[in-house]
């Protein structure tokens, strides 16, 4: 969860799902693109639907995690890739 409590972020499977409020987007975990922590900020994009996740405006707005929680989200990502790409 982000910090303020807005954003919700899991991997499930294959899956992710990003809770937005009033909204759940749930893709493959393949189409989670340029996923990183920077600049105290965790960014990716979804692939196939144009839509870039915390990249808001001049990069300061938008949900903050926790460095811990936004590299372990990077790190589950990573993983996922990495086995679905063995298959």
């Amino acid at each position: 969860m982000s910090m303020d409590g807005t954003v919700g972020l899991e991997v499930v499977g294959d899956s992710v799902h990003v809770f937005l409020p009033n909204s759940v987007v749930s893709v493959p975990a393949t189409h989670i693109q340029n996923v990183k922590y920077a600049d105290s900020r965790l960014r990716f994009d979804i692939d196939g639907i144009g839509m870039k996740i915390f990249e808001v405006g001049d990069g300061r707005e938008g949900a903050v995690f926790t460095q811990l929680d936004a590299l372990r989200f990077v790190g589950a990502i990573v993983q996922k890739q990495a086995e679905m790409a063995e298959r």
